[in-house]
């Protein structure tokens, strides 16, 4: 015979007194599982009558000292905690174990449990996803280990906790973000559509929003969702009616970039501060990136008008939150800068041009010259006379 305790983690360094509720089981081998699930103050009625609901009352944990009613009450299970012991200790049990019986306590993490009965039951549906599509499986046995049985119970415990708990991210959902939510699950949902899918799939709005749709599903992170979207519905407000054009301040700072660049291009004209560079070679460099420059210059002035009917939409994602307004920025900024990336590509071409002139005006100074026309490299060798 042997007794094992479940309790949580947190309760076994518990300094108050308390009643604690759960489930027992006793399997084949006449093994008793105490199965610690919840617990609430003493004197609290109203929440023992919720939690009685589903779990039913296994003991106490009091503080140790004189024999008081509490003590003599008939119960499951008994812990005390005193002073000098920092945690608790068992003090009684319902059953009387004869001197050959083990009796183990279990430490468990409450969220920890959570999860793991998630990725069980996961596991569960793909397995019984693959087994009927294959057209056979196996059959699922009755025998389920401790973890697994306590897992179950505090999922059950966990789903009767938020049904009866009301808090005001529960009520702005239902009611205020009730219209802002309806929107992110429709931009979620084009998100997933094939069309768009492969187009965005490597945007910072695409991983955005699969994160928030993965909160959202867990119930985790309510109330963040929660400030994040009041601060949403703020910057909107501000956008549309206290800021004037804001997409103004994006497009002059580019057209200023662009003024910069040409006064540096114009600035390395010829030699400038004493540059011995090559005539030909400078005139060309010159050329390129000022035809780049204009080049750039006429983009912006093409998606001028785009830029500015975007930022209306931008504003509006403030009903779905202000992380959805800041994840939609980047692609606006990538269209802007667009030219940055194409600089990037003429001076990496630039330089590997570059590096290959210098190589050969090496091997003319060893003497190793390649003829391209002989194919055959040239030696020349240096005599001091």
């Amino acid at each position: 015979m042997s007794v094992k305790i479940f309790l949580p983690a947190f309760l076994f360094y518990t300094k108050k007194d308390c009643d604690i509720y759960g489930e027992i089981q006793i399997d084949e081998n006449n093994a008793v599982s105490y199965f610690i699930i919840d617990h609430c103050d003493y004197h609290n009625e109203n929440e023992a009558k919720v939690i009685t609901k589903h779990l039913r009352h296994l003991g106490h944990i009091h503080r140790a000292g004189p024999t008081t009613t509490v003590q003599n009450q008939d119960v499951a299970i008994t812990f005390a905690y005193d002073v000098d012991t920092p945690n608790i200790y068992l003090l009684k049990l319902n059953i009387k174990p004869v001197e050959t019986t083990q009796v183990n306590v279990f430490l468990y993490d409450v969220p920890k449990m959570l999860q793991l009965h998630e990725y069980n039951t996961s596991y569960d549906s793909k397995k019984s996803d693959n087994a009927s599509g294959g057209g056979r499986g196996d059959e699922k046995t009755n025998q389920y280990n401790d973890v697994e049985v306590l897992c179950s119970f505090l999922n059950q415990s966990h789903q009767q906790n938020k049904k009866q708990k009301y808090t005001i991210t529960s009520i702005l959902d239902k009611t205020i973000f009730l219209f802002p939510n309806l929107i992110i699950n429709a931009i979620v949902f084009l998100l997933q559509s094939k069309l768009l899918k492969p187009l965005l799939e490597k945007t910072t709005f695409y991983e955005h929003s699969l994160e928030w749709r993965r909160y959202q599903e867990s119930r985790k992170r309510n109330l963040n969702i929660t400030v994040d979207k009041i601060l949403g519905v703020c910057v909107m407000l501000l956008l549309l009616f206290y800021v004037s054009r804001p997409d103004d301040y994006l497009l002059t700072a580019s057209h200023v970039v662009i003024q910069k660049l040409r006064l540096l291009l114009r600035s390395l004209k010829g030699s400038p501060i004493g540059l011995k560079l090559n005539e030909n070679l400078n005139n060309f460099l010159l050329d390129c990136f000022n035809y780049h420059v204009d080049l750039w210059a006429k983009f912006l002035d093409l998606i001028e008008p785009v830029v500015r009917q975007l930022f209306v939409p931008i504003a509006l994602l403030g009903f779905t939150g202000l992380s959805f307004q800041l994840a939609s920025l980047p692609a606006l900024m990538s269209i802007i800068g667009l030219h940055a990336h194409c600089f990037y590509i003429y001076t990496a071409v630039l330089y590997k041009v570059e590096i290959r002139g210098i190589q050969v005006l090496w091997k003319v100074m060893l003497g190793k010259r390649y003829n391209v026309l002989k194919s055959n490299n040239i030696h020349a060798q240096c005599n001091k006379n």
